[in-house]
C-alpha cells in the first residue's frame, strides 16, 4: 500500500516548480496542489521534482520568443534562444537549463544583446519531407516531446561558420542535429549519434536542386 506523501516531500516538489519558473512568486497554491496530485500518482519524490522543474521551465522558455519580440523587437526561434542562452550562461548541456532559475523575462534579459540576424547563415535550400527519415533511438533535446512535427525539414547553408563535418552539410530543423551529406552520419555538435540509411540519404540528396559543390556520396552508409 502506497503511503501518503509527507508534508516535506510535497514542499520539495512545490518548491522545484517555483525554481523552474525562475523563482516567480504568485503560484504557491497551484504548485502545492500539483505536488499533491503528482505524488499521489507516483510516490517517487525525485522523479516528481525533475518533472516539476522541467515543466515549469518549459512554460517560461516557450514564452520567451514573445517576450523578446514585445520588449526589444527581436525575432528568434526556440533553437536560437536556447543556443544563445547556453552561450550566455557558459553551459553546454541542454538539460542544465531547467536548473538555472529562469523566467521568460530573465531569459530575455540574458540574451537581449545577441544579434541573431548576424548569427544566421545564409540559407541555400530547404528540403521538406512528408515523413521522418531520422533513425530511431536518437537522443532528443529536452523540448522535443512538446515540439511535434508531421514531417521534417532539412536546411543546407552556405557560408556556415561551422564547417564540421564538411563545409556543405545539412541541418535538421527542430533537433539541432546536422548530417554529413557524404555518408549520412548524424551529429549533435561534434558527437556522432547515428547514421542515416543509404536509401534515405540518396532520397534526400536527389531533392537538392539549387546547390553547387555538394560533396560526393561515399560508400560507408547503412543499407
Amino acid at each position: 500500500m502506497q503511503m501518503s506523501p509527507s508534508f516535506e516531500d510535497k514542499q520539495r516538489v512545490a518548491y522545484s516548480r517555483y525554481e523552474g519558473r525562475g523563482a516567480v512568486d504568485g503560484h504557491d497554491v497551484e504548485d502545492w496542489h500539483w505536488a499533491e496530485r503528482r505524488l499521489s500518482q507516483d510516490g517517487d519524490v525525485q522523479t516528481a521534482i525533475g518533472v516539476a522543474r522541467l515543466e515549469t521551465f518549459l512554460n517560461e522558455f516557450y514564452e520567451s520568443p514573445r517576450v523578446l519580440k514585445a520588449k526589444y523587437g527581436k525575432t528568434a526561434d526556440l533553437n536560437e534562444i536556447q543556443e544563445a542562452l547556453k552561450e550566455q550562461l557558459g553551459i553546454e548541456d541542454d538539460l542544465q537549463l531547467p536548473y538555472q532559475r529562469l523566467s521568460a523575462n530573465s531569459i530575455v534579459e540574458l540574451i537581449k544583446a545577441v544579434d541573431f540576424d548576424a548569427l544566421r547563415p545564409e540559407k541555400v535550400e530547404t528540403i521538406p519531407l512528408d515523413h521522418s527519415i531520422l533513425p530511431d533511438g536518437l537522443p532528443s533535446r529536452f523540448d522535443e516531446e512538446v515540439m511535434k512535427f508531421k514531417g521534417e525539414q532539412w536546411e543546407i547553408h552556405k557560408y556556415d561558420a561551422d564547417t564540421f563535418p564538411h563545409p556543405i552539410h545539412a541541418h535538421h530543423r527542430g533537433t539541432g542535429l546536422k548530417m554529413d551529406l557524404r555518408d549520412g552520419r548524424i551529429y549533435r555538435k561534434r558527437e556522432e549519434v547515428s547514421q542515416m540509411k543509404k536509401k534515405d540519404l540518396k532520397q534526400l540528396r536527389d531533392l537538392i536542386q539549387h546547390i553547387e559543390g555538394v560533396p560526393a556520396l561515399e560508400d560507408s552508409q547503412k543499407k
